[in-house]
């Protein structure tokens, strides 16, 4: 055999290995998502579909080397440009292959999927990315093992490629004969088939067992990040289609509007000019607290809360990153694909209105208030052109404020918050929009130990962290009562997303299930709202239980009417939607369906496939028209041109 086909072959089998060992760590590293799973189906995803999907990665590595040192051993073998040209074509694309497998392993333990372009979120602010890289011993780790394996790959490789450089030996026609069969071996592994008939590799060709993290096992994170690039518009369905659609969910008749779903919103009662504070606090999933199963009391003080507020049981966060969250509650639009709801070019090249621009102009002060970076998310140059008139970030705070590698702690937060709110009540009695953006119990935080009189009861970090959480929001509130302005303010709390535990199906609920709760003593009777709410509801809601007249542009309702039937959230590219039912997951192109109520994961897609249709048409039309509005420039303040929408 000629030595550059040996050292091909060798070059296979280590990126195969190194593929195999990634996805072992994986595996025992998320023991719990595969404990009952059947050892076939474990053994399938290890050995057949993950070395399928490491073989298709592998390919396109070797594909130019492979090109490279069969043209060199066709002239004979002496062409030493040939062979260092090889050597870096292999070797950086291996690189990134080996660095993308590490950095999937912290992705995957947040995420629960594997990695995407949305890791690329954080590098638009590289000084936050940086303090977050070597602060969260996670990242830290996955950058130290990225760095041992470029090293020995560095020097493994390089030793490979000079003892496998020699002058061919076999005559010239042979070896020109000899030169199109690695390549065409290669192109069959590139296909990730040899059958011809059947498509290229596709990323539902790992799914096969019941239980859904093997599913997500087979694959690799090369494929699912180079899969993801461009994901970031969605076409679900006709346009038209979906319009008319969810103008029949949302029960909208013939109006005046340029935007199809702009409506106008009208009280016979007078309008109750009362403050709004509106809390998001981060990572802060249903599961987290004793009323939604939880066998601990982490946060005590909330849950007393929720027995004199207005509390949806079934509510749902828009997406799975704190800019979905601020996006969808404060301008009622669900999350498009992947995007980047306060980033893409798309959404900074209009102007959204929405909550704050709706109160900014019934003559109220808006302000958002983060503990971080302002430039994380774009919220510097978002927020402020979306009817917020300030932005607090941690610049704002003084140097002696508690904080971390994500900002300052939730003690402080609430501190500025409280003497935002003096300001304005002192400022002509003023009526205000406060939104807060906690972060305190970010995953991999620590509970700060500067705190006097606390001291968590659990020495699991992170259930310290929202004990922590709660008694921070549980100062807040009983030092806000003290103020004038307590009684006319209307308070808000919910999660801005979940947090990946509990991880039964690809996406979990524990994720996008998060509390929330109107709290208004005195005004707002507490009681339970029947039906599904996400996120997106939240503007036409609070303006409601204010009474203000207002043209909605959203794809939300008043849940104090009443909730929808089903709700829907994007997990990134993964559309998903629940009811009392069923829960339906589109990843790409692959559908499934599950009964969340036994906790069943066996996929009723084609048992229940008129459920199943519904709840996709739903939550995609939902999606659909979201896009649509985005690229008509009619989702902000375009959309409220006059127009003629009949009724369909």
């Amino acid at each position: 055999m000629p030595r550059y086909l040996l050292l091909l072959l060798k070059l296979l089998v280590v990126g195969l290995v190194a593929g195999s060992l990634f996805r072992i760590t994986l595996l025992l590293l998320h023991r719990d998502q595969w404990h009952d799973a059947a050892q076939v189906d474990v053994l399938i995803a290890l050995f057949s579909r993950g070395l399928l999907f490491d073989l298709y990665a592998c390919s396109w590595i070797l594909a130019l080397p492979a090109l490279l040192l069969g043209v060199a051993h066709a002239l004979g073998g002496k062409q030493p440009w040939a062979w260092r040209f090889a050597h870096w074509a292999f070797t950086m694309p291996f690189l990134l292959l080996l660095f993308l497998a590490s950095a999937d392993i912290p992705y995957f333990d947040y995420t629960n999927m594997r990695i995407t372009d949305a890791a690329l979120i954080t590098l638009h602010d590289p000084a936050q990315a940086f303090l977050e890289l070597v602060t969260t011993p996670a990242y830290l780790g996955t950058l130290l093992l990225f760095a041992a394996l470029a090293w020995a790959v560095g020097r493994g490789v390089g030793r490979l490629f000079r003892s496998h450089q020699a002058a061919s030996m076999s005559p010239a026609p042979i070896r020109w004969v000899l030169l199109p069969l690695p390549l065409a071996l290669l192109f069959l592994g590139m296909r990730g088939s040899a059958d011809f008939d059947e498509h290229p590799l596709i990323a539902q060709d790992a799914f096969f067992s019941d239980t859904p993290f093997l599913n997500q096992l087979g694959t690799n994170a090369a494929f699912s990040f180079i899969e993801s690039l461009g994901q970031d518009h969605v076409q679900l369905l006709p346009a038209e289609e979906a319009v008319v659609n969810v103008r029949r969910y949302l029960g909208i008749g013939a109006q005046r509007f340029a935007s199809p779903i702009a409506r106008d919103v009208r009280f016979d009662e007078p309008l109750l000019r009362r403050n709004v504070v509106l809390i998001l606090v981060e990572s802060l999933s249903a599961q987290r607290l004793h009323r939604y199963g939880h066998p601990k009391w982490l946060m005590p003080s909330l849950e007393q809360l929720m027995d004199s507020s207005v509390v949806m049981d079934r509510f749902y966060s828009s997406g799975m990153h704190t800019a979905n969250g601020i996006f969808s509650s404060h301008y009622g639009l669900p999350p498009i694909g992947a995007q980047h709801p306060m980033m893409h070019p798309s959404m900074t090249a209009q102007r959204f209105h929405g909550l704050p621009g709706t109160l900014r102009d019934n003559g109220y002060r808006t302000c958002f208030i983060s503990p971080g970076d302002p430039r994380f998310d774009n919220m510097n140059g978002f927020l402020p052109a979306n009817g917020f008139e300030e932005l607090v970030s941690r610049d704002d705070f003084p140097e002696s404020d508690t904080r971390n590698s994500w900002g300052v702690s939730d003690h402080a937060l609430y501190r500025m918050a409280l003497r935002r709110a003096d300001r304005y009540a002192r400022e002509g009695g003023d009526r205000f929009l406060l939104s807060l953006l906690t972060v305190s119990s970010h995953k991999w935080n620590k509970a700060p130990s500067d705190i006097p009189g606390f001291a968590p009861t659990s020495a699991d970090d992170e259930e310290a962290i929202y004990e922590y959480a709660d008694r921070a929001l549980a100062e807040f509130l009983a030092e806000a009562r003290t103020r004038p302005w307590f009684d006319s303010t209307l308070f808000v709390i919910l999660g801005d997303h979940g947090q990946a535990f509990d991880p039964l199906y690809e996406v979990p609920l524990a994720y996008h299930h998060v509390p929330m709760l109107i709290h208004a003593p005195g005004w707002v009777e507490p009681r339970t709202l029947d039906g599904f709410g996400t996120q997106v509801d939240l503007p036409a809601t609070i303006l409601g239980a204010l009474r203000i007249p207002h043209i909605d542009n959203t794809l939300g309702k008043d849940l104090m009417h009443g909730g929808h039937a089903a709700a829907y959230f994007c997990s990134d590219h993964r559309i998903c939607a629940i009811n009392d039912s069923g829960y339906r997951i589109r990843d790409r192109e692959v559908v499934r369906l599950y009964d969340h109520v036994a906790r069943s994961t066996s996929d009723m897609a084609a048992a229940r496939a008129a459920l199943c249709d519904s709840l996709g048409r739903y939550a995609e039309s939902m999606v659909q028209v979201a896009q649509a509005l985005v690229e008509q420039k009619l989702a902000g303040t375009d959309g409220l041109r006059p127009g003629d929408h009949a009724a369909r």
